[in-house]
């Protein structure tokens, strides 16, 4: 969905859900933990800014 929304934060928040499942299979607990995090945070923001965009040309342009 972030990756729809608003591409330029969905790409990256997907390289990180890769890093974290590679982690998981390697038992790597601490880096799978820390992406895991940076990819949570990378998709609400951008789905909220992708939302944003939308309200916005909805109902001012």
């Amino acid at each position: 969905m972030a990756i729809i929304l608003f591409p330029p934060l969905g790409i990256p928040a997907l390289v990180f859900s890769g890093k974290t499942k590679e982690a998981n299979k390697k038992s790597q607990w601490e880096e799978a933990y820390i992406n895991s995090g940076r990819t949570g945070w990378l998709d609400v923001f951008a789905i909220l800014i992708g939302l944003g965009i939308i309200y916005f040309l909805v109902l001012f342009v």
